[in-house]
């Protein structure tokens, strides 16, 4: 009986403290742009909706197979797409201030995928304010979410 009482007054202690055993969802959302052959995505995380995001990824799909045509085939295109993606490494890198060891670069049926992982989120929000005129308070998950939104869909 006494085990009863004290497991219900740890239980009812824990849940007036906020403590009810569950953790807080974590926050993801996926935002993106097209303009004709080209796709933009801000991908980013918080540990909840009402946290400052800790993961952010800035994703450029280039369909390059639409651009180019029928012109390249096999090896040629492969190797067209990778120098091409070198080149796009370092302009993104050098226009966003990311540094050009935090990209990598795939490609797969003609088009080419820049993945950039933003370590310095504020420092990239500061440079680029294009993507919204985001400051240390606004760092939260759902108002990088609304400002991204303003020029993105966002998922």
């Amino acid at each position: 009986m006494k085990k009863g009482i004290a497991a219900a007054l740890l239980a009812g202690t824990m849940l007036l403290a906020g403590c009810s055993g569950k953790e807080a969802k974590a926050a993801v959302a996926s935002c993106s742009t097209e303009q004709g052959v080209f796709k933009m995505t801000f991908e980013f995380h918080a540990p909840a909706e009402d946290k400052p995001i800790d993961q952010m990824k800035l994703i450029f799909d280039m369909d390059m197979k639409t651009m180019l045509g029928d012109a390249l085939t096999g090896e040629a295109m492969d190797s067209a797409l990778k120098e091409i993606g070198e080149e796009y490494t370092s302009e993104y890198a050098e226009q966003l201030g990311i540094p050009e060891e935090d990209f990598t670069l795939a490609s797969k049926d003609g088009t080419i995928t820049l993945t950039a992982n933003i370590k310095d989120i504020k420092a990239f929000a500061e440079k680029n304010q294009e993507f919204g005129e985001l400051k240390d308070e606004d760092m939260i998950f759902s108002k990088v979410k609304e400002e991204i939104g303003k020029e993105f869909t966002c998922e």
